[in-house]
């Protein structure tokens, strides 16, 4: 009788704490190729069955790197973070990104960056290559914008047809982010569902940097702007096609 009786709490007991604790499930494959940096650590959410990863940025998410925290008190700059990365990428080849993206709430503030392109090779050669983002004043509509940097400088291209963010806000996306790693000169491609966004834009890889690629939300810190933004990500799927 003890017996059964274990079995039986067990079977009703289980599912319960699984499904009230996300951590309780096994990571899916895809998760293990990312990791949380500046001190940050992924959440899994689960929902329907499905285990994805949320990050939620409220005012004041300090990022946890060097470069977050602005030390001249005249300005009090700083950014805001909750990213996670993958391994670094091998130079003069092509890659396929493929994700499922849902935007919960926020992403109206002076530009939310969630996917991008980094490159690093030490403290003296770091720095963005493509960085995808919404936000206020970035473009028209509100629609996603794509910031490709070039030393400290760079220029910003509308993506017309992903968003605006209020018409997309909550459903799934799915997104097809193609590029090279040339040094110099790359080339990407953007597809949203099955549609293509972008073709043949160009970008450049100093031969310093070390591609990799990096999801979540980054932003600007600003003490007036206590928006919270909330995105999931879900099945992040790297290949090398060439």
């Amino acid at each position: 009788m003890r017996y059964l009786l274990t079995f039986l709490f067990c079977i009703l007991v289980t599912p319960n704490v699984y499904a009230t604790d996300p951590d309780s499930f096994p990571d899916d494959p895809w998760m293990k190729n990312f990791w949380g940096g500046c001190g940050y650590y992924p959440i899994k959410h689960h929902e329907n069955n499905n285990v994805f990863w949320r990050f939620t940025l409220e005012k004041g998410d300090r990022g946890g790197c060097s470069t977050d925290t602005d030390n001249n008190e005249r300005t009090n700059l700083f950014m805001e973070r909750k990213e996670v990365q993958g391994r670094k990428l091998k130079s003069d080849a092509t890659y396929e990104v493929q994700f499922k993206v849902r935007f919960v709430e926020g992403f109206v503030g002076e530009g939310e960056t969630f996917f991008q392109v980094h490159g690093y090779n030490g403290d003296t050669c770091r720095l963005p290559l493509l960085m995808f983002k919404f936000g206020k004043g970035l473009s028209p509509g509100e629609r996603a914008s794509v910031s490709i940097l070039e030393k400290l400088q760079g220029e910003t291209s509308n993506l017309d047809g992903f968003g605006p963010i209020d018409k997309i806000r909550g459903i799934w996306q799915h997104v097809k982010f193609i590029f090279e790693t040339n040094v110099g000169t790359s080339k990407y491609w953007l597809y949203l569902g099955e549609k293509l966004l972008i073709s043949d834009e160009e970008f450049d890889v100093p031969a310093c940097k070390i591609p990799f690629i990096k999801f979540g939300i980054y932003r600007l810190g600003d003490p007036k702007y206590g928006k919270t933004s909330t995105v999931d990500f879900d099945d992040v799927i790297v290949t090398k096609v060439r």
